[in-house]
Order: structure tokens, then sequence, then C-alpha cells
């Protein structure tokens, strides 16, 4: 068993929780590419060298992660190894940013389709959107075409609680994820 203090990093409570440093013996994430659909991209030491593209699709002048959430994600995702902060869960992976949200954390239909597109160009393997909202047409079709090229679409369930689920989430075509 591998503990924080081993890293030089913190690891986050869930990690340890989740049994994820045992299962760094069998990946860390090398060789897997991320698209993180979200409010843009961090400017912060453990996930810069993550990041290996990145393009604003939002209303925003810049692609930066102005609202935060993109951080916290990218972060738990794949935070490096570099004595600093925290440590993700694939700590070499890398990743591509599409900012389909804005500071305020919404975004257009138009955007996210934009932006699902975007990160399978850039060749991800795996597409994480932690939002969600009402049914699109647009974003359906473009997390159809993400399905049939074979690629893991990872959607927020939402914050609706007994309400339910938003989409893409509710569509059953792609992985929900929920906190509780």
């Amino acid at each position: 068993v591998l503990f924080a203090q081993d890293l030089e990093d913190r690891m986050q409570w869930g990690l340890g929780s989740q049994g994820i440093p045992n299962e760094w013996t069998k990946s860390t994430g090398k060789g897997v590419r991320v698209g993180v659909i979200d409010t843009g991209r961090p400017d912060h030491e453990d996930v810069a060298e993550s990041i290996v593209a990145s393009k604003n699709f939002s209303s925003s002048n810049t692609d930066l992660d102005r609202h935060g959430h993109s951080t916290h994600v990218c972060s738990i995702l794949g935070a490096r190894r570099n004595g600093k902060g925290v440590v993700g869960v694939a700590p070499d992976c890398e990743i591509v940013t599409a900012k389909a949200l804005g500071e305020d954390g919404s975004g257009t239909d138009e955007a996210v389709a934009s932006s699902i597109y975007y990160c399978l160009e850039q060749g991800c393997d795996i597409l994480s959107m932690s939002l969600g909202g009402g049914y699109s047409q647009r974003i359906a079709e473009a997390v159809n075409r993400a399905l049939l090229a074979g690629k893991y679409v990872v959607s927020a369930a939402g914050n609706e609680g007994a309400r339910g689920m938003g989409y893409p989430a509710k569509s059953g075509h792609t992985v929900a994820v929920a906190s509780y």
C-alpha cells in the first residue's frame, strides 16, 4: 500500500478509501486521453502538465477556468505526482479541456456538442461531462457519435436529488455519476 507521504503529495481521501493507490500498480492512466467538457483549462501546477490541448466554445473570452469547477474535475482525474498538492486518480493521463460552460457555470447546447466533437478530433478515449440539463437533440447526436466511435462518455447525474437526473446522464447511454 502506498501512502501520501510516500508520494510526496497529499492523496485525496476518496482515493485511499477506494483503494486507488493499489490500482496504480496496474495503471496510472498512461496512454489514456480524457476530454473534460466543463468550465475551461485549469491554471494550476498540479494539472498543468496533464493538459495537452484546450479550446473555448463558451461565450467567455478565454479558455481558462475562471469558475473553478473544471480545475476541481481535472485535479481529481489527473493531478500529477509532482511533490506538491494532490494526486489524481490517473496521474499519468493526458487531458483535453473543452470550455463549454462560462464563468457562471452555464452554457449552450451548441457549445456542449461542439466540445464533444472537439474532444473526438483530439483523440480522446473518454469524455467527461460534469454537466446536465434538459434533453437536447444536438447533444444527443454528439454523444451518439462518440459512442459509435467506441468512446466512453461519463456524465453527471446532476444535483436534482429525488427530482431525477439531468441529460445526458438520463439518456441511459452514458456512465452516469452521482455523489452521495
